[in-house]
């Protein structure tokens, strides 16, 4: 069950939807990848989605790359792939840092799926102080093992092969950095920058980029958002060419309004009993929220991330034997789902950066999905950060909607 959405995938080869997609590169630029059939590595797709045909080159080529593409656009592939191609027959270190454990997990997987058997490839999360080893069981379960010192050393001499890929989140690879041979990294991957990459983390990153041979290594960075961490950061690397992936299809929202928080709960139920399609995924702002959700709902979990069986919620979800997920922001960090038919933020994102990754669990390229926003009257003060993303991405906020985010502002000001 561990692996449902990869061993499905292996079955049949799926065809590649049609997408509504257009890019623009600023700096150096290469041909497209135009088939999967020009590489070595077989996967199992017909052929490359946009950002993979625009964004491989760069690797195979070593040029650096920034990518500013909305999730679900194909990009864990876009350095999975060029990374365990490039890897074949020739020394290699990859590091791919990542948000936390979900995607150390969905990243492994990947590259599982698609490696030789030359390329050896280890998952490690955590913060640093305790950190976490991801592995495959002796059933091909991905298992976690604490990490300690004599498991470290371990860790450490498997870093020496010739062929490697690293995975795992920025503390907990930068605590491998005195004991193994990470100066030595030929490709560094950052993944979801924008989450990543902030005032409490940007010290970690310049001492990652301290430590590694930055004119010898290639580096490339991938992001849904930009913002002025991600920007310090990437200053730091010559000659790096930006590329911007766009959905040219808008999605459909419709904000509900909830009136209080107290109450909020049935405009909830509202919204499934005029028959919402499911699998549906609901963000809440904690689990406390979500348990008392979720018990008013049949076909109905709460993601844990840090829980043991998370991952059978996780598969139990994507077979549709559960109809709606109760989960934080921490399922919005990059985790794949090809089939959500619909997102409903009930507590509100904090940022323009929080929103774009929630309705990013649903897949652009395929139609009929929904995302629904429910605000009480609490809320009105937090309402603007999802309209002023609507109307950079094209689409016409309610005027309802635009008196509250007005009205707002003036109340604020005045007690300014």
């Amino acid at each position: 069950m561990e692996d449902i959405l990869l061993r499905g995938i292996k079955q049949k080869k799926k065809k590649t939807p049609r997408e509504e997609l257009e890019y623009n590169v600023d700096g150096e630029r290469h041909p497209l990848l135009c088939s999967f059939e020009d590489l070595k590595t077989k996967v199992p797709f017909d052929s490359p989605l946009l950002t993979q045909k625009v964004v491989i080159p760069y690797f195979l080529k070593k040029t650096n790359v920034i990518v500013q593409a909305f999730t679900g656009s194909g990009k864990t592939l876009s350095y999975c792939l060029p990374l365990v191609e490039m890897a074949r027959g020739r020394s290699l270190f990859g590091a791919i840092l990542v948000p936390g454990k979900p995607l150390v997990r969905q990243v492994y997987r990947v590259v599982r799926e698609i490696k030789h058997e030359g390329l050896k490839v280890v998952g490690v999360y955590g913060d640093g102080r305790e950190d976490f080893l991801v592995e495959e069981g002796e059933k091909g379960e991905l298992v976690q093992k604490a990490i300690d010192d004599k498991m470290r050393e371990r860790i450490a001499e498997s870093l020496r092969a010739s062929a490697r890929v690293l995975i795992g989140t920025p503390r907990s690879v930068l605590s491998l950095m005195s004991m193994s041979e990470i100066r030595n990294v030929t490709h560094l991957v950052i993944d979801e920058a924008d989450l990543l990459i902030n005032p409490e983390t940007v010290g970690v990153f310049a001492s990652i980029l301290s430590v590694i041979e930055m004119e010898d290594t290639h580096i490339s960075c991938f992001s849904a958002t930009m913002n002025e961490y991600v920007s310090e950061v990437i200053e730091t690397v010559k000659s790096i060419t930006k590329i911007r992936v766009v959905s040219k299809r808008l999605i459909d929202h419709e904000f509900v309004f909830g009136t209080s928080r107290k109450i909020k709960h049935l405009s909830l139920l509202q919204i499934i009993a005029d028959g919402i399609e499911s699998p549906t995924l609901i963000f809440v702002k904690d689990e406390k929220t979500g348990e008392a959700l979720s018990m008013l709902l049949g076909k109905s979990a709460v993601y844990r991330e840090d829980q043991e069986g998370s991952g059978e919620v996780l598969d139990g979800f994507r077979l549709k034997k559960i109809w709606y997920l109760f989960t934080t922001d921490s399922l919005s960090r990059g985790i794949d789902f090809y089939n959500i038919r619909s997102v409903i933020n009930y507590d509100l994102p904090s940022t323009k950066t929080q929103f774009v990754h929630r309705i990013g669990r649903i897949n652009r390229n395929c139609q009929g999905q929904k995302i629904y926003t429910i605000y009480s009257s609490e809320d009105f003060g937090r309402i603007g950060v999802v309209a002023e993303f609507l109307e950079e991405n094209g689409h016409e906020v309610p005027k309802h909607i635009t008196r509250i985010i007005e009205k707002s502002r003036r109340r604020t000001n005045r007690k300014a």
